[in-house]
């Protein structure tokens, strides 16, 4: 068996890259401090016009959400990005008007080709 080398898992991390036909951005959502005992919700942009591709999830419009016990009814997006991108499970994605709020994220490979998460969109 043949296995890829760095150069060319570069090359085709590259060629998916060229295949992102949009720009999002992701903004991050955290828990700070409110000064007074209590906390707000803290929104930091983390990046800014980075290649993506918005597509629909093929596996239906029920996902379970299991640490919360329950199952969750939305229409899924997928939206991928550039390898290795940190995408964490409480960020928002906005591509033009539309803005995203991910709902999971496709576990890291070492040889990962493309960030891939799915999201909810929000009206």
């Amino acid at each position: 068996m043949t296995f890829l080398s760095p150069a060319e898992h570069a090359d085709l991390r590259a060629t998916f890259e060229g295949a992102f036909e949009s720009l999002c951005n992701v903004v991050r959502r955290s828990r700070v401090s409110d000064g007074m005992g209590g906390s707000v919700i803290q929104e930091t942009v983390v990046y800014t016009n980075i290649p993506c591709h918005l597509g629909t999830y093929q596996s239906g419009r029920e996902i379970v959400n299991a640490a919360e016990q329950r199952v969750d009814e939305f229409t899924p997006w997928s939206i991928s990005m550039p390898a290795f991108t940190d995408i964490g499970h409480d960020d928002k994605i906005t591509i033009g008007s539309r803005t995203f709020e991910v709902r999971a994220v496709r576990t890291p490979r070492t040889w990962e080709w493309k960030t891939r998460v799915l999201t909810e969109e929000v009206f």
